[in-house]
């Protein structure tokens, strides 16, 4: 690929690019956006020779592999590139280790907002520090940081996106922030919009989706034909159906995975909304409950106060309420004064209890019902999302 002969740019594009130009250290400033899984060492390396600007993804790769990633894009180009780190991803903390370690020319911090001082870590390794800003404050944010450049990339974009449209982030932050190169993403998919966009003051563009339909894009044959036959219009963001469930927002095609998610996602919010409706104290009578199976989980669990068992009801989709009442029975005879019972995912209902003066350390669970029980009532002392450490016992 180091064979490859790129594309030159020309003096009359350099007097509108020549800033984004000079700032990547490329004949072109032309970004080809980190995609997981997608802008790999291939087609990174080739950009670059190309004469455009590779960016590498690191998503969430294993650090080991990462790094030899790094390394190869290295072996197929002599030309500037970046490395692009998800500041919520776990591996997070060693891929910018990775990135500095290996020097790489330019670092790309996405996902959310990184912290100064890993900026400035970037920054001492050599590096010419991009971060993404989709409000004016965030751009402010960043650029007081260090970040020598920012990424204008609005919700028109492919992949884990912003709330505000390329054409309303053009006017709070490009035309506002002369003092960093701005590269602008989203929805871009032509030269003749990238020409118009240095025009407006932009140092270059960034693109993806355009990039995979690249025949030497190791995409599958499938994949690219989907993006080609599909409408601008099946280009949809995964909706948020509730504040109590946040979501990053996806722009992808609408189809079936789509629907799906759709469907788990107001399925959980169904979930919170049977939570709230437990809120509040809760009458059982406790006294009456089925002898035979009280005995049975008492010889299971013992008589010890703190006696702790985890319970499994038949069938994985049992409501809540089957789930905290089995729970009560199960621990009737122990007579405890406090009560924890986790329903998890898929279904199953783990028990933790304490007779003591404190309430035992407990595992993080989600969702997590405390209850109290006094005199054969239960009330509800806190519901999800919790984790408990210690609580006491009024």
């Amino acid at each position: 690929m180091a064979a490859q002969n790129p594309v030159k740019s020309t003096e009359r594009l350099n007097k509108i690019w020549g800033r984004g130009k000079d700032f990547l250290g490329s004949e072109l400033p032309i970004m080809c956006g980190a995609m997981t899984w997608i802008s790999n060492p291939a087609l990174v390396s080739l950009m670059s020779n190309l004469g455009a600007f590779g960016v590498l993804a690191a998503g969430n790769m294993p650090p080991e592999l990462f790094a030899e990633n790094v390394d190869e894009t290295n072996k197929l180009t002599d030309k500037p590139f970046a490395g692009n780190v998800i500041t919520i991803a776990p591996n997070y903390q060693d891929h910018l280790d990775i990135l500095c370690q290996k020097k790489v020319g330019h670092i790309v911090f996405a996902g959310s907002l990184p912290r100064g001082v890993e900026v400035r870590k970037a920054k001492e390794s050599g590096a010419k520090v991009l971060c993404f800003a989709s409000t004016a404050s965030i751009a402010k944010r960043m650029i007081s940081y260090g970040a020598d450049g920012l990424i204008l990339e609005g919700s028109e974009a492919g992949g884990h996106i912003g709330h505000v449209s390329t054409i309303v982030l053009l006017q709070e932050i490009l035309f506002k922030f002369p003092e960093v190169p701005i590269f602008v993403a989203g929805g871009i998919a032509t030269g003749q919009m990238v020409a118009h966009l240095t025009l407006m003051g932009a140092a270059g563009a960034q693109m993806g989706t355009r990039f995979v339909l690249a025949e030497e894009c190791g995409a599958h044959d499938k994949f690219k034909d989907v993006f080609i036959r599909a409408r601008a219009r099946e280009a949809i963001s995964t909706p948020q159906y509730s504040a109590k469930l946040p979501v990053v927002s996806v722009r992808a095609l609408n189809n079936h995975a789509m629907t799906h998610f759709g469907g788990a996602a107001r399925y959980r919010v169904e979930h919170f909304q049977r939570r709230d409706q437990l809120a509040g104290s809760i009458d059982l009578d406790l006294q009456p409950a089925t002898a035979h199976f009280v005995d049975q989980i008492g010889e299971a669990l013992g008589t010890d106060a703190y006696a702790r068992e985890v319970l499994r009801p038949g069938g994985d989709h049992l409501p809540v309420e089957c789930l905290l009442f089995a729970g009560l029975l199960a621990f009737a005879r122990c007579r405890l004064l406090a009560l924890v019972i986790a329903a998890s995912q898929s279904g199953c209902c783990q028990a933790y209890a304490s007779g003591g003066e404190n309430v035992t350390t407990f595992h993080e669970v989600t969702p997590c019902y405390l209850f109290l029980l006094r005199n054969g009532k239960a009330t509800l002392f806190a519901g999800p999302p919790c984790a408990f450490r210690s609580v006491s016992s009024p």
